[in-house]
């Protein structure tokens, strides 16, 4: 069985946890890996899975470079363009916050050696070639049985799925499917919980086979009715956004600065660049709570308005997810010309937003006609409560708005979609007038409907701590104790090959 691995910073450590109680089910087991990080992670992953079938660590920087070295040949990419979907390596770019950075108008990131480099055609076109031919080539002559990946993020992982998808390789993500610590292993890149979509089916002819799930969904829904839950990885990367980095860190980012050493990939920022924006992020984050003037909510409660919270921005969930929704301003802007002519439209930013986005961002956001800015401390339960409508891209609140009765548009695929009813899909951002008006008229999900899908969720899924893909400095120990999910993920991986040698 041989199997191919997406590491990552904040995932080698855990994944060869993975990989030993796999290779404890399959003693066949022979692994691949790709690591994201430079020789740091690809170190640390090798320290914590000896005695294992490792037949190949591919170190993405590495590569990279070697990449951008190779000149282009003009017109090598339509070839991949004719291979894959129309529009597949476009979509690649803007997948990827350093290849596609010039996309980015929600927020600021660290400049890296890669990001300065994909300012130009040629090296942007370098690049991507030599991501395409590479992952092409490999799965042509010798394709994994199965890849596992902690999320698909940027334009590696995009491509190694769209690649598995074309040669039919086995392809398995991480998803957290925005339920408490809850998270589910997916054959979607997209989100699109296949497996909750599957079960949900079968639960809809016979309810019996969430049976002992039920009674807990009656209980969240009620809840969330009333005081909802943010999902556990939420609570994981809110808890540093008002601190700055611990000093011996920014130390280090001074001494390395002053060494001049080199950042540990082309994709790592340069030590100068990360220091100035951890200061920026910290000064403009408490700026953001304290000084930023905001509309109030007290004048809004008596009126009607749509609710758009905005997304973290650059991250998946627009990039991949809903490329054409990457710029929120022109979202906005579109929102409000959609609307009714005397409603408002009122945006709340993301939590772990503050201190990232330019103040530009938010003077073009105050300038757009009917929109009311809000604290980002304002109850969005409240928010969703006395709205006429909930529009996201593909966020949580959409979901929260379903289960509180409320009609939602969504811009973006995401899994509870798999419900049927309830809310509009739209990912045509030029016919939101039609979807708006679509989405007014819709009818809530039926009560049952919703605990039935909950049941689901809960049936279907396995708690592992939202801290595991996002805090690289977690402690061994709790990575160990996430014995339901390597137990799981595990399982998961091993079945998928028996069921493969089932049926050849």
């Amino acid at each position: 069985m041989h199997v191919l691995i997406n590491i990552s910073p904040n995932f080698f450590r855990f994944a060869p946890l993975i990989a030993r109680r796999l290779t404890e089910l399959r003693p066949d087991t022979r692994i691949s890996v790709i690591a994201h990080g430079g020789q740091t992670v690809v170190e640390g992953f090798r320290a914590r899975t000896s005695g294992l079938k490792i037949e190949k660590i591919h170190d993405i920087s590495g590569l990279e470079k070697l990449w951008l070295k190779i000149p282009y040949r003009r017109g090598s990419l339509r070839k991949h363009e004719i291979i894959l979907k129309a529009n597949t390596v476009n979509r690649i770019m803007t997948a990827d916050r350093l290849v596609g950075a010039g996309y980015i108008r929600g927020g600021e990131i660290a400049t890296t050696p890669l990001s300065n480099y994909c300012r130009t055609d040629e090296l942007r076109h370098r690049y991507l070639i030599g991501l395409l031919d590479f992952f092409y080539d490999w799965f042509k002559s010798n394709p994994p049985d199965v890849i596992l990946s902690y999320g698909v993020a940027g334009s590696v992982t995009l491509t190694m799925s769209l690649m598995a998808e074309h040669f039919k390789i086995a392809f398995r993500r991480i998803n957290a499917i925005r339920l408490a610590d809850r998270n589910i292993i997916d054959s979607s890149y997209l989100n699109l919980g296949t497996p909750l979509k599957c079960l949900y089916a079968r639960a809809l002819n016979d309810k019996a086979v969430v049976a002992d799930t039920l009674d807990e969904a009656c209980k969240i829904l009620s809840k969330a009715r009333k005081t909802p839950q943010a999902p556990d990885y939420h609570a994981a990367v809110r808890k540093n956004v008002l601190k700055l980095p611990p000093i011996i860190d920014l130390a280090a980012l001074v001494w390395r600065f002053c060494s001049r050493r080199p950042p540990d990939s082309i994709s790592s920022p340069f030590h100068l660049s990360r220091l100035s924006w951890e200061i920026r992020r910290w000064l403009r984050a408490h700026w953001a709570l304290r000084i930023q003037s905001y509309d109030s909510w007290d004048n809004l409660q008596s009126s009607k308005f749509v609710y758009y919270p905005l997304q973290f921005d650059p991250e998946a969930a627009t990039m991949v997810l809903a490329p054409q929704a990457t710029n929120q301003l022109l979202v906005l802007e579109l929102l409000s010309k959609a609307i009714p002519a005397e409603w408002s439209l009122v945006v709340k930013d993301h939590y772990t937003m503050l201190g990232r986005r330019p103040a530009s961002f938010y003077k073009s956001l105050k300038s757009i006609p009917k929109v009311q800015f809000l604290p980002v401390t304002t109850s969005s339960f409240e928010l969703i409560q006395n709205s006429e409508l909930v529009v996201t891209v593909t966020g949580t609140a959409a979901w929260e708005a379903m289960l509180m009765g409320k009609p939602a548009l969504m811009l973006g695929p995401t899994h509870f979609q798999n419900i049927g009813e309830g809310f509009v899909y739209e990912n045509n951002i030029s016919a939101l007038p039609d979807a708006i008006e679509r989405a007014l008229k819709i009818t809530p999900v039926p009560q049952h409907k919703l605990e039935l899908y909950l049941a689901v969720m809960l049936k279907a899924s396995f708690p592992m701590s939202g801290s595991v893909l996002v805090d690289p400095a977690l402690p061994d120990r709790v990575l160990g104790a996430q014995t339901e999910a390597i137990e799981a993920i595990a399982q998961s991986l091993a079945e998928i090959n028996q069921s493969q040698q089932v049926k050849q």
